[in-house]
């Protein structure tokens, strides 16, 4: 090898290796998200107060482990500009399963977009033996989860943009969050639902498909927030049941089979986005099944990164 051809080759080695430098350690710094662990499976699970959501428990993964944190570190160090996702999972999801697909989630998500995470640990775990009883009692823990979600909104700066992701039983908690927004929960913290940029992903959730309607439980919520995203399954198994959670003579179905119902104010339908995704899953109730789908990878710009489409 003569002179010139030495210097070429080793020129172009180390070329190749300043590259792999500069743009793996840009994938490196990409992939290492800021994600976070909020707890409240030791405070009350069925009568929230302020005294309690002051007592919930936060932790941050480091270097893949899961270190003690606190909600002083947390909201100091949030910024309003970067995206906030909030994952609340379904009805049993234990801390380890919530754990596991709130990663999952963040597998779909894209590399190069910086966000934090938060995976929202409710006491859901089954407790009492028959099924109904059991999730009949997870009712008013999703309401108490509701009203420490709230508190937990009001605490962010202002202009945060902030992505409620929550799948089945979970959407109930989300639901009541948003909902209380518009009320007084603690004067001191109140802050007008304008000043937050609030986005909903409702995955298969089990909540009443006429919640949205006019004078029902969510039907301020569209003025609330800027956009809802509804993915529903007229073939999902597990939601078919949902009528027996009520001693009723009218049938009410879930708004995660049926999507909701026609009579949502005329004013605020343009901010309802329900997408039909039975071609995609079939009978099929997973967090990951559901999230993994075209309907919702197509609209996560949209939705969790706060894109103006």
């Amino acid at each position: 090898m003569n002179l010139l051809s030495y210097f070429f080759h080793w020129t172009f080695r180390y070329f190749v290796v300043l590259l792999f430098l500069c743009f793996g350690t840009t994938a490196i710094v990409y992939a290492e998200q800021d994600v976070w662990l909020i707890d409240t499976q030791s405070v009350s699970w069925t009568h929230a107060s302020n005294a309690d959501f002051e007592q919930i428990k936060y932790r941050r993964l480091q270097n893949n482990h899961w270190e003690s944190s606190n909600d002083v570190t947390f909201f100091d160090s949030q910024h309003p500009d970067i995206p906030l996702i909030i994952f609340v999972p379904g009805y049993t999801s234990t801390t380890t399963n919530t754990i596991e697909v709130g990663l999952g989630i963040t597998r779909i998500l894209p590399a190069n977009k910086s966000y934090r995470m938060v995976f929202w640990n409710w006491p859901s775990q089954r407790i009492v033996h028959l099924l109904r009883s059991d999730i009949r009692a997870k009712i008013p823990v999703t309401v108490a989860n509701g009203h420490y979600l709230t508190l937990f909104l009001q605490s962010l700066k202002p202009q945060s943009c902030v992505c409620l992701l929550g799948f089945s039983f979970g959407n109930r908690i989300v639901g009541e969050a948003v909902a209380n927004l518009g009320k007084e929960i603690d004067p001191e913290k109140k802050i007008d639902p304008e000043k937050l940029r609030i986005r909903m992903v409702m995955a298969s959730p089990a909540t009443d498909q006429h919640d949205f309607s006019e004078h029902a439980k969510y039907a301020q919520i569209p003025e609330l927030v800027e956009k809802i995203l509804i993915l529903y399954n007229p073939m999902d198994f597990r939601l078919m049941f949902y009528p027996f959670l009520y001693d009723s003579e009218i049938q009410i179905n879930a708004l995660g089979r049926y999507g909701p119902s026609t009579s949502v104010r005329q004013k605020f339908r343009d901010r309802i986005e329900a997408v039909n995704i039975d071609s995609y899953i079939g009978i099929r109730h997973r967090t990951l099944i559901v999230l993994n789908t075209p309907a919702f990878r197509q609209r996560i710009n949209t939705y969790l990164f706060f894109s103006q489409d």
